[in-house]
């Protein structure tokens, strides 16, 4: 990925060929010792990143990974030897013969009667921080629009002292 920057001012990406490693990159067996031939150039550079991706997606450990993401947000963070072979590999199944859609996952997820089992209902409550996040990301405030940056720095603050009354000052541990 050298060679690719966030441009935080546009909300893009852009890419500088200068910085970009053009040597071959070989990855440990983990990956099928693959090794992605460098090219130059931002035509090259996207080659190699599409040649990264599709070795990453190829892994089966991928899709189980993610569904194991989905599980703990929206069901309970315990994960059991039963949960994993009943639960996530086959969410697991569906995701990779999906092309990795999630709409597919969560439709199975949340209409499976392990999603409403009385036992594991209710395992997710949000923290202080997640509900005032989610407080002042529900404002109808256009994030991408420079004329908003002030009110969106006003609300920051408050959601900041708000938070840091309940001890969950955001990058301070509680």
């Amino acid at each position: 990925l050298t060679g690719w920057k966030d441009d935080q001012a546009s909300v893009s990406i852009t890419f500088a060929d200068s910085e970009h490693d053009t040597l071959d990159k070989k990855f440990s067996s983990n990956y099928g010792s693959v090794v992605i031939k460098g090219r130059s150039g931002q035509a090259g550079a996207e080659a190699e990143l599409d040649e990264l991706l599709t070795m990453i997606f190829s892994q089966s450990e991928t899709a189980k990974y993610l569904c194991r993401k989905i599980y703990r947000w929206f069901v309970s963070t315990e994960i059991t030897p039963d949960i994993e072979q009943n639960i996530i590999i086959p969410l697991a199944d569906i995701f990779r013969s999906n092309n990795f859609e999630i709409k597919p996952v969560l439709q199975k997820l949340f209409n499976s009667a392990h999603f409403f089992d009385p036992a594991i209902r209710g395992g997710i409550i949000k923290n202080p921080l997640d509900s005032c996040v989610g407080a002042f990301r529900s404002l109808p405030i256009d994030r991408f629009v420079p004329e908003t940056y002030p009110v969106m720095h006003f609300c920051f603050l408050r959601v900041n002292q708000f938070a840091a009354a309940m001890q969950m000052t955001p990058l301070h541990l509680p």
